[in-house]
């Protein structure tokens, strides 16, 4: 459904469509299987909070790994932290990071459904 109102085209700013929720829930359901990554910029939180990673785990895995949800195997925690580029500065927090999405997963009820990994390059 799209609605547009007006008798002057020039005065149109925007248009809206609602696609109802077919779109809302592109990977339920499907035989594909998902890798949700947290960035480096939140390992700092994450490696020092477990209530925040809880939390995380509640909005990014919970949510939507469910029957006939989303088909969630695998959980990134960082990208590629040990870079030269990033000077060690993620070095002291990616294995407490690591370490808290595990207890967080098992708590969650994810703990033998949902592996947990840290990216790393081969490159320098």
């Amino acid at each position: 459904m799209a609605i547009v109102t007006g008798s002057d085209p020039n005065s149109i700013i925007g248009v809206g469509i609602n696609w109802g929720t077919m779109t809302n829930h592109q990977l339920s359901a499907d035989k594909i299987e998902v890798m949700v990554a947290i960035p480096n910029f939140m390992l700092l939180d994450i490696s020092q909070d477990p209530s925040y990673t809880d939390y995380w785990v509640d909005a990014n895995i919970t949510t939507y790994a469910y029957p006939g949800g989303v088909d969630i195997k695998y959980v990134a925690v960082g990208n590629e932290p040990f870079l030269k580029a990033y000077n060690a500065t993620y070095f002291q927090i990616t294995l407490p990071a690591l370490k808290n999405v595990q207890n967080a997963l098992t708590r969650a009820g994810f703990g033998n459904l949902i592996d947990f990994y840290i990216a790393i390059s081969t490159k320098s």
